[in-house]
Formats: C-alpha cells, structure tokens, sequence
C-alpha cells in the first residue's frame, strides 16, 4: 500500500514537472517569436477572432494580405471578412491555414490568392517557412503542414520554434509580451494593413497573352486540395489575381489558373484583366510591383464586396454587438492612414470619404492662396476658396450631413475664435505668428503661412487627428499630435 502510494506520488510529481517545463517553453516561445504581420500574427491573431463571426476569409500571399483591405468589405457592405495570409505563401500553406481555420469558423466565402501558382519550389525559403507555420498552434495539422513546407532537417525547429530565434533576447521589446491568449485587443485585428503613396510603375494590357504557364506539380495538387476542401464543406471558392507590375510574366500562369476554374467549376476573378472596369491606374499601385496602395485597394475591395454581395447571402454585421471587433479595426485603419498621409489634396479627400468632422485654421501674413488640387478640396468640404485665398485669417468648422459638407466660418473676436463640434468646445487663439488651440488637444503651433486641420472622428482610438500643411503652396503635411 505504502508503495502505491510512493509511486502515485512520484507519478505526480513527474507530471507537474512536465507541465511545467512545457508551460515554461510555451511561455518562452510566445515572448521570442517574431511577431510579423506577414504570416505570425495573422494566424495567432485568428485564433482571438469568436467562433464563427468570419463571413469572409481571405487566404494566400500578401498579393491578398496587402491588397485587398478588409476595412471595406465592412464599411461598405457589413460584411466581417479575415486576411489568413503569410509572405509569399505556397498554395500548400494556405491549405493548412484553412484547415486550421475551419476548427473554429464558418467562412460564407473564401478567397484565394493564386500568387503561388507562379512560384517554382520544392519549399519555401527557411524565412517564409518560419511566417508561415509558426504561428500555428501545435497540432496534428501544423505537423503536417511543416512536414510539407520544409526538408526534414528543419522540422524540429520549426516545430519548437526557439532554437530558430532564441537569440532575440537582447532585441526583446513590450510588443513580445502582448500576443498571449489574454492580451486584450487581438480580436481587433483583422490581417490587413494600410499603404501610402505610389511608384513608378506602369500598367499594362495583357489580355493579349493567351499562353498557358505549366504551374509546379506540387503548387497545383495543393491549389486542387483547397478546391476540394471547400467544396467538401460547401464553402463558395473564389479565386483571385490581383493587380501586379509583373503581369507580363504572371499572366500565362493566371490563364492556367482559370483553366483549373473552369473545369473545377469555382470562380476566378484576374483584377489584371480589369483595369478599365475597375478604374485601376499606375497610381494605384505602391512602391513595389506586387503590392497596392490604400487606394488601389480599396479600388478591388470594394469590387470583391460587390461581386459576393450579389452572389451570396451574407448579412450586414453594422450595428451587430458581437462584430463589434471589426468597427473597432475599421477604425484603427482610418486613424493610421491619417497619419501617413503627406499630400494635403489626400488629406482631405480622407476627411470627406469618412465623413469627418473638422476645423480648418488659416493664419498668413497675406493674401496668400491654395493650390489648384487643394482649392478643389477645400470646396468639396464646402469651404468658399475664394474667401479662402483673400483673408489672412480665419477658422472654419466643417460637418456632414447625409453625405453633403457644410462649413461654418467661425467670427473671430479679438484673437480668439470659439467653435463647437462634435466632441465638445474649443477655442482658437491667434498669437501672431503662432495659433494655439484648446480642443481636441493643447497645441500651441509657430504656424505662420499655414494651414492647421483639426479632424474629429470619436470612433477613432484617440478621437482626433492635428496636422498642419506647412507653407500652404509647398503641399508638404506635418502631422502635430
């Protein structure tokens, strides 16, 4: 009995010890690994999204991650969409990575990037297979999808993840500590990103090119897998191409693509063929060849809500409490955007798209007038240009009533002007050279020949965006607070 008792003890104990020790290691893994948008935390982030509130699920490379913005897709349709995406994905990783999401969603729609059907590989570069499966939780599933990514000498770190950036250490900082289960703020965090300004980069008509490029057997058995899977579960597919600088090159591999489409009987929409149906131009695309900026985005985000709105029945989530996840990272994409913005005719045209409310200051030591591009701005923001460009000062409110600008402009008394806007009261006080402001935030600006924006918007995380456009005919943004 004694002895029974000995070893349930010591059972016990080696149970608790191996707990912990793998408690430990877990605990160690969360805080090292690289928490990269491309892949990472994309899929941990997945997994803080409530069962069964993903209408949308995005899959693929960052031609899908980065191109599409998912901020549409719910401002414009309610439609609550997740971007599952890693860098330069194989179809073989996005097959796992929808099998890992279907443990926990019910997509209505999935749409597939078909960028890998490009690739030549047996496996991805060691970096891509790190993006691509670390983010997994450790199944029989994330196993399986190492076992396919990588040769076999790599599988054990891949599967304990810390003997890949164990050294990280020194580089530590308080965003490694805030990816656990119970960081607050995950689940508003939708896979899609924001871009701000445009390269060098032509479009080109390629619907000329009608040569089939042979897609690896490897890409094209997992590309059939994915089919399969969502037909299995009867789950809509569709397929995508979006705009790309290199579509030259890709375009035989796309048309061997909507051959696959078309025999297995799934949609696919080429954005490259579009571009006059879509109004997409060179200006639209970013800094790269693959990627779009916000702009271009939004261009193929609002042209994908439209085409599954009229396909499927999916409801409009607006006003829903249980996706209120997806308005707070409505949000939080509005405000970033903002803060990238250095043109002041974006600026503005941003202020109108959401709607914002604002207060426009002017203080010029004379008749000192806006640029063609701004002037156009101002006016559909209601402001009277020609009023504008002949005062030295003054301060204008702007508000949007069923979609039409108005602006008021507030009488200066003294050196002060008071105005009321949607957050409150504040008071603008001329000094000068310098303006100094009370609301949203205290500010006190040497702002001579400038134009000072205050943009209200409380559902943004800090409510308010100050920003000044420096020297008004230089058209060069200085973001204040």
């Amino acid at each position: 009995m004694k002895k029974s008792i000995t070893y349930i003890k010591r059972f016990i104990s080696l149970a608790i010890f191996i707990s912990v020790l793998f408690g430990c290691l877990w605990y160690l893994n969360t805080v090292l690994i690289p928490k990269r948008a491309d892949g990472i935390t994309t899929m941990q982030n997945l997994y803080a999204q409530e069962e069964n509130t993903i209408d949308v699920l995005l899959l693929g490379s960052s031609r899908n991650g980065m191109n599409f913005d998912v901020s549409v897709l719910w401002d414009e349709f309610g439609m609550s969409g997740y971007s599952l995406w890693g860098s330069v994905q194989p179809f073989w990783n996005s097959y796992f990575s929808l099998k890992e999401a279907l443990k926990t969603q019910t997509p209505s729609v999935v749409v597939l990037d078909t960028f890998a059907s490009t690739l030549r590989m047996e496996h991805s570069d060691y970096s891509r297979q790190v993006t691509n499966v670390s983010g997994m939780k450790f199944s029989l599933n994330k196993l399986e999808a190492i076992c396919v990514s990588a040769h076999f000498d790599r599988w054990d770190d891949l599967l304990l993840g810390t003997p890949l950036y164990h050294q990280r250490y020194s580089s530590l900082t308080e965003n490694d500590f805030s990816h656990f289960p119970w960081t607050e703020g995950l689940i508003n965090d939708k896979g899609t990103s924001y871009r701000y300004g445009t390269g060098e980069i032509d479009v080109v008509d390629v619907s000329e090119i009608t040569e089939l490029g042979e897609i690896t057997e490897k890409e094209k058995s997992y590309l059939i897998k994915i089919i399969e899977l969502c037909k299995e579960k009867d789950i809509p597919l569709v397929l995508t191409a979006t705009p790309t600088g290199r579509r030259v090159d890709d375009q035989p591999y796309y048309n061997s693509v909507a051959k696959i489409a078309e025999e297995y009987g799934v949609d696919f929409i080429n954005f490259n063929l579009m571009d006059e149906e879509i109004g997409f131009v060179a200006d639209d695309y970013w800094t790269d060849n693959d990627h779009l900026n916000t702009n271009g985005s939004r261009k193929i985000s609002r042209y994908l809500g439209e085409y599954i709105d009229s396909k499927y029945d999916i409801a409009d989530h607006r006003g829903d409490a249980a996706y209120e996840s997806w308005d707070v990272f409505s949000s939080q994409i509005r405000e970033n955007y903002l803060k990238m913005i250095t043109a002041p005719d974006d600026l503005l045209a941003e202020i109108e798209r959401y709607n914002m409310e604002a207060v426009v200051i002017k203080n010029t030591d004379g008749d000192t007038g806006v640029s063609e591009s701004v002037s156009a701005g101002l006016e559909n923001l209601g402001i009277d240009t020609l009023r504008f460009n002949d005062c030295k000062q003054g301060v204008w409110y702007l508000k949007s009533t069923d979609g039409k600008y108005t602006a008021e402009e507030i009488q200066i008394v003294g050196n002060t002007a008071k105005y009321v806007c949607c957050s409150g009261t504040g008071d603008v006080v001329f000094n000068g050279d310098s303006v100094s402001c009370s609301f949203p935030c205290e500010i006190s600006e040497n702002n001579k020949n400038d134009v000072t924006v205050l943009i209200f918007n409380p559902d943004m995380p800090h409510k308010s965006n100050v920003v000044a456009m420096e020297n008004i005919n230089s058209n060069v943004i200085r973001h204040i607070k």
